[in-house]
């Protein structure tokens, strides 16, 4: 694995070139790097893109306060969760009777019930609002949502609306991206100035 020197970041610090290739595809990659996030972030004080860090801080509020799925539903939770909900356990019946065998045979095939949203999901959440109507450009639809979370019975509806509120975030940091991007492959040589 070869290394190329970071930019600003001082000697002794350098980015592999599977980092730099990947972080230079997409804002996506960028966002769902930490090493990733804290060099995009770095360029943004540096050009004292001061929206655009709100923006990039508000993804990462929407990452750790997402709850966890349940199994099946998404890939594994990442380490930055806060939370994670346990799913309901599916009881069993002792009886031997064979409507209590097609009870437990529909359960065990039934999806896992959706747990409920709790009071400490629905602070952060309503701290993650007014930071987002502080903070972060959020069109008029999107606050809506982030809005109706507050009033989501179940983790399944949260974890929707964060997730739908990290694209939108995602969607905002487009240009700035470009010009991340740009940046680091100037700083490598490989884009001409």
């Amino acid at each position: 694995m070869s290394c190329v020197p970071c930019f600003e970041c001082g000697d002794g610090y350098n980015i592999t070139r599977e980092n730099l290739d990947r972080w230079t595809d997409s804002v996506a990659n960028v966002l769902a790097s930490t090493d990733g996030r804290q060099h995009f972030k770095r360029y943004l004080e540096s050009r004292s893109f001061d929206e655009s860090l709100n923006t990039v801080e508000f993804w990462e509020r929407c990452v750790r306060i997402m709850p966890t799925k349940p199994e099946g539903d998404s890939p594994p939770p990442t380490s930055e969760s806060h939370f994670s909900f346990p799913r309901f356990a599916q009881g069993e019946c002792s009886s031997s009777s064979s409507s209590h065998s097609r009870l437990n045979l529909q359960m065990s095939l039934s999806p896992p019930r959706a747990s409920a949203v709790s009071d400490d999901l629905l602070r952060e959440l309503d701290l993650l609002i007014e930071f987002a109507n502080n903070y972060v450009n959020l069109d008029l639809a999107q606050m809506r949502v982030l809005y109706k979370t507050m009033k989501m019975k179940d983790e399944v509806e949260v974890i929707e609306a964060l997730t739908q509120a990290k694209l939108s975030a995602q969607e905002l940091l487009a240009d700035d991206y470009q010009l991340f991007r740009e940046h680091l492959l100037k700083s490598q040589g490989l884009l001409k100035s």
